[in-house]
């Protein structure tokens, strides 16, 4: 009588695990499903600069036509500075949202020549996997008690600080269904985005920035009234 109870244990053990396994892989499968929307938020570490945490934000509006798309997208991004190199700049952002299709050569930091980030390679929003982790924090998208507007053709750029950790919010609508993919060390999509919305969050829940780039070509830039320009 053991021996048999022991078996039927081993049995409905092992069918658990499968069940288990079945829904881990569903649950998987799930999340890589390609789709327009991306809404992710990431608890970030900012950088301690001149005895301060900080964070520096920027944002311009889209200009440049190439036929069907833009040298200079509508863009904002949230970065911090841990690189001295003009080959690892890219490394200082946090963040970035843009709206319209990059031109081949449309750049998301322009440094000397010869050091490029183009969109195609490094994203039309990203997620920096190096200084943040995803979070489950709520962060609510907003501009409520920040000042600011309209960006301009040439970044309009802003300094805040922010203690050691901000939370960020980013939410865009894709052109097309897309999944996000890695790459160095960043998590990001290649397809155009229509339209996104960026929020900042300093860890003590108090809000430093918003931005918001549109299908128009438009970018809003809204920051903290304790943020400076740079």
């Amino acid at each position: 009588m053991r021996a048999w109870a022991g078996r039927v244990a081993v049995v409905l053990a092992s069918g658990a695990v499968a069940v288990g396994l079945f829904a881990a892989a569903s649950a998987a499968r799930s999340e890589q499903t390609p789709s327009r929307l991306v809404d992710r938020t990431f608890a970030c570490e900012a950088a301690y600069i001149g005895g301060i945490r900080q964070i520096d934000v920027r944002a311009h509006r889209r200009s440049g036509r190439r036929g069907s798309s833009w040298r200079q997208p509508a863009f904002a991004s949230v970065s911090t500075t841990v690189s001295g190199s003009a080959e690892t700049v890219i490394e200082d952002e946090l963040a970035w949202i843009s709206s319209g299709r990059p031109s081949a050569d449309a750049t998301i930091a322009t440094t000397i020549p010869g050091f490029t980030f183009p969109f195609r390679s490094w994203g039309t929003l990203a997620f920096n996997l190096d200084r943040c982790r995803s979070s489950g924090a709520r962060v609510a998208l907003g501009r409520a008690g920040l000042r600011g507007g309209a960006a301009g053709p040439t970044d309009d750029r802003w300094d805040c600080a922010s203690g050691r950790r901000v939370l960020v919010r980013v939410r865009a609508v894709l052109t097309t269904p897309s999944r996000l993919t890695t790459y160095r060390g960043f998590l990001r999509t290649t397809v155009p985005v229509e339209r996104a919305s960026l929020t900042v969050l300093a860890g003590s829940g108090r809000r430093l920035v918003h931005a918001e780039v549109l299908a128009s070509g438009k970018s809003f830039l809204y920051t903290s009234p304790t943020c400076f320009p740079d």
